[in-house]
């Protein structure tokens, strides 16, 4: 089964898993993968172009912010998953990121560490094509 996922950028096709299954299409850009208020995946995503930017902001949320740690993953098959990269946050609005050039058919982040004093920590992730 074959999607069209287009955006201003770049028109793509996607092409679904073996197993049938896919991720959610991305139609705006910047687009937030996750705002991780504890550690795990977020939503898988199909993406819509090998050439993308990733940034992870932490927001303190009324509290102090600690360190936070996110991978960026990616797939082929919406089953396996590898780390892309690494992005470590430390301290109250701190950020970082990371540029690429592969066309892997999945991305979604993964909150690995998160901690704060005083309130609920958030690491707010972004994707730009």
């Amino acid at each position: 089964m074959v999607s069209p996922v287009s955006n201003v950028h770049n028109p793509v096709t996607v092409i679904n898993s073996p197993g049938g299954t896919e991720g959610t299409a991305i139609t705006s850009f910047p687009h937030t993968l996750a705002t991780h208020t504890a550690t795990g995946a977020g939503t898988t995503y199909n993406l819509p172009s090998g050439r993308a930017t990733v940034q992870a902001t932490s927001d303190n949320n009324g509290g102090t912010f600690t360190s936070g740690t996110v991978t960026i993953e990616v797939s082929n098959d919406n089953d396996i998953w590898i780390t892309l990269g690494t992005i470590s946050l430390a301290g109250d609005n701190d950020s970082d990121g990371f540029a690429f050039d592969a066309p892997w058919a999945y991305i979604r982040s993964n909150c690995t560490a998160l901690s704060e004093s005083g309130s609920t920590p958030q690491a707010v992730v972004t994707l730009q094509v």
